[in-house]
């Protein structure tokens, strides 16, 4: 596998395009007004250089604390062959730190060493969160509304459908997949679908939030904790 020695940087692409797209591109203007050719090459760099930092990706490289513990990216892991002790990860406070793997692999897992532990694992999980969306629904609703964890499943089951298969347009496929897993929801419950709409998306991440385990982020000495990091939520 291809070793990286450098920061990879996915902006050195749009600098090659800006160079070769602009005249001059790094001298001082010409006192000239532009032609239209000139004009056109300028657009076509200024779109170049917002698509490369809409598109930003930092891979990094893999580094060693003073623990001689490894920390970095699982990008730059996988392009330099390396294991990683600590991966790069964002906290639930917006921290960008580490966790360790081995912690993130075996919360991840559910600690389940065979098949029927596993499944055993994923129906406790769906009922934490059938329970757990249908109790902030509840809250959010009208009084005397009740959304049951059976009702909550429904919704939950409709938004995993075809997860693996929303289109070329993910934001699109998902939002489309969002709205049968609502409508889905309204109709087993009978509240009309504009009620439901308005309390659902905070419902649906106060549940997340309740369900999801959480395990330390720290800096890159592997000590210092400087947040948390959320997974196997809803």
């Amino acid at each position: 596998m291809r070793k990286m020695q450098k920061r990879v940087w996915r902006q050195a692409a749009a600098c090659l395009m800006l160079a070769t797209a602009a005249v001059g591109w790094g001298c001082a203007a010409p006192e000239a007004a532009p032609s239209s050719e000139g004009a056109e090459a300028s657009a076509s760099a200024d779109e170049a250089s917002a698509a490369a930092e809409e598109d930003f990706i930092y891979i990094g490289t893999v580094q060693t604390n003073e623990a001689g513990q490894t920390y970095g990216t699982s990008a730059a892991a996988d392009a330099e062959g390396v294991e990683l002790d600590l991966m790069a990860a964002e906290a639930t406070n917006g921290r960008s730190g580490y966790v360790y793997v081995d912690e993130l692999e075996e919360v991840g897992s559910g600690g389940v060493t065979n098949p029927d532990e596993a499944v055993a694992y994923m129906e406790q999980r769906e009922t934490r969160g059938s329970e757990a969306l249908a109790k902030h629904l509840t809250a959010a609703l009208p009084e005397g509304v009740t959304v049951t964890p059976a009702q909550a499943r429904v919704f939950l089951d409709e938004l995993s459908v075809g997860s693996a298969d929303v289109g070329a347009d993910l934001a699109a496929g998902l939002a489309d997949r969002g709205k049968r897993a609502t409508v889905a929801l309204a109709e087993e419950t009978g509240i009309p679908e504009a009620d439901m709409v308005a309390v659902l998306e905070d419902a649906y991440f106060a549940a997340n939030d309740e369900v999801a385990d959480r395990i330390p982020v720290y800096e890159s000495d592997g000590k210092t904790q400087i947040g948390e990091f959320a997974m196997n939520g809803l």
